[in-house]
């Protein structure tokens, strides 16, 4: 017999989480013992002992039934339910509510039992209940649990995975991409030439580029918490507004996504591009000014000339650098934005297959349910 993970995965692909799985599967094995009737329930309920004062404690169990002893040793008579904001009429003797040991009431408050008229020695109470059960992941049964109704805790678990996955999915998606620091050009040689008599020659320095273009992603904060409470509660029209909504959103950051990254590759192309042109037109503004310093230099003065050549390949081969450098710098840039989308594409296309899938899943799950607890929502 396969176990709850395999039936599990079968039917949403792979979880990696087995804790996760044997926490969905225990949350669905409760949700739906709340939602069974109570017909359904009597052959794995519990009697307890008999309580002779108030408290006892129900925190992990639905409550079938409570019954009260009326003066006679196990004799007992069942006790109706009343609602919390009721317990001060229950001890109230001039109120409709004020019970009596042939009509006893019985609240529930904090996860324990109230019996009105009060239990005593002579005069306790039990209460018939069902323990939700502790499912885990490599079990292939519940022990406690209506026969035949395990694989709707199946569908329950894989509803509440694949609403866990589609979250992971999203939370997943980096937020914003770190580019590299941007190589510093070389600062611009100090000429001098007292001496020439011709032209004067001025270091050309590059122009600024601006500020390095960087991403930062949108973000967006679907409630998947509310829509699992829905299903939970079996309010299946509202869990289905809530999608709608959540697909909304989904489609809506995933086009500023893809209209930030088609931003974010303008603004780095243009900037690198400014880069290339003011790398050039210092070369070009270097190159004129030694061609002008030869023409109208004499004989006499070509020593300082070939020095001040010399200052001036040195700069341009900074240059030359520097431009090797960015373009490094350009195709480092690139390939991190092609990753990033890369990625950013591969997760909304896992969210929008698990999306696509989830309207199946949890018709499998209404439909499972519903012979066994009718249209409770009136659709």
């Amino acid at each position: 017999m396969s176990t709850f993970k395999i039936e599990v995965e079968d039917l949403i692909g792979l979880v990696n989480d087995d804790t996760m799985i044997s926490d969905t599967l225990t949350d669905a094995a409760a949700e739906i013992i709340n939602l069974l009737p109570k017909e359904l329930l009597w052959s794995v309920s519990e009697v307890s002992t008999t309580q002779d004062t108030n408290g006892y404690s129900v925190e992990s169990a639905r409550i079938i039934s409570v019954f009260r002893e009326r003066g006679v040793d196990d004799e007992f008579v069942a006790c109706e339910p009343v609602e919390i904001r009721f317990e001060r009429h229950l001890q109230d003797i001039n109120s409709l509510f004020y019970p009596s040991i042939n009509l006893p009431k019985f609240t529930l408050k904090d996860a324990k039992i109230y019996v009105y008229p009060t239990p005593s020695a002579s005069n306790g109470f039990q209460a018939r209940s069902v323990a939700y059960p502790t499912v885990v992941h490599g079990d292939s049964t519940i022990a406690v649990f209506p026969d035949g109704l395990e694989f709707i805790v199946v569908l329950g678990a894989a509803l509440k995975c694949s609403i866990r996955l589609m979250s992971d999915v999203l939370g997943n998606i980096p937020s914003a991409i770190t580019l590299p620091t941007a190589p510093t050009a070389p600062a611009a040689p100090v000429y001098s030439y007292t001496d020439a008599t011709g032209a004067s020659i001025a270091a050309t320095a590059i122009g600024s580029f601006g500020t390095a273009p960087n991403y930062t992603a949108p973000v967006t904060t679907p409630d998947f918490s509310t829509f699992d409470t829905k299903i939970g509660t079996n309010d299946y029209e509202e869990a289905r507004v809530i999608r709608e909504k959540i697909d909304s959103q989904i489609a809506e950051y995933s086009s500023d996504i893809q209209n930030q990254l088609n931003d974010l590759n303008k603004q780095n192309l243009e900037y690198q591009g400014k880069i290339q042109d003011e790398i050039t037109q210092a070369q070009l503004d270097q190159q004129r000014l030694m061609q002008s310093a030869l023409i109208t230099t004499d004989v006499d003065k070509q020593n300082k000339i070939q020095e001040l050549a010399a200052t001036v390949q040195e700069y341009q081969a900074n240059l030359a650098l520097y431009q090797n450098d960015i373009q490094i710098y350009g195709a480092k840039s690139n390939a991190l934005i092609q990753d990033y989308s890369s990625k950013v594409q591969r997760f909304l296309s896992e969210y929008a297959s698990r999306i696509q899938s989830y309207p199946l899943l949890l018709e499998r799950y209404n439909s499972a349910l519903k012979p066994l607890i009718g249209d409770s929502n009136g659709r």
